[in-house]
């Protein structure tokens, strides 16, 4: 059985995704997106890496981030061989800067950096929990924060006098 990665994007009014091979080189097979999500002018991208095919799926109303991630199940060949699900969190606050399994407590600390990213968070947190119903599997965050908590604090402080 061949495992595979799935990694989501949830925003405000679209969801980004890729699904990644794990073999010995981890390789993408699917990627794609959830536009205009809640819109009439909903559409869906999907493109098949190995075959080059691409699926856009026009002008029907994708009501919630549910829906969309239900669809995206659907595109997805064998979607029961997902073993992980990564999720971009754009706000991590100070606590997290590396990739966290998410639990319950890393849930309500993404709940409480609501103010810190009011667009993004409460997307990237209904899509977490809407892709834990679907794939019964460990999710991990990355945190776009973590990223900058790598670099000197000198360049990531801003100056004020």
């Amino acid at each position: 059985m061949a495992r595979s990665m799935l990694v989501i994007n949830s925003s405000s009014s679209s969801i980004k995704y890729a699904l990644y091979h794990l073999g010995r080189v981890a390789s993408c097979i699917f990627q794609g997106s959830v536009e205009g999500i809640g819109t009439s002018k909903s559409s869906i991208s999907h493109k098949s890496i190995s075959t080059a095919q691409d699926l856009k799926i026009m002008g029907k109303c994708i009501r919630d981030h549910e829906a969309g991630l239900k669809k995206v199940m659907d595109l997805l060949q064998q979607p029961q061989n997902v073993c992980t699900v990564g999720h971009q969190v754009v706000h991590g606050n100070e606590k997290f800067s590396k990739p966290t399994h998410i639990t319950q407590e890393v849930k309500k600390a993404i709940e409480r950096a609501i103010p810190l990213a009011p667009l993004h968070n409460p997307a990237n947190l209904e899509g977490i929990q809407i892709a834990e119903e679907l794939f019964h599997c460990p999710h991990i965050a990355v945190f776009d924060t973590a990223f900058h908590s790598t670099i000197p604090q000198l360049s990531y402080m801003y100056r004020i006098p």
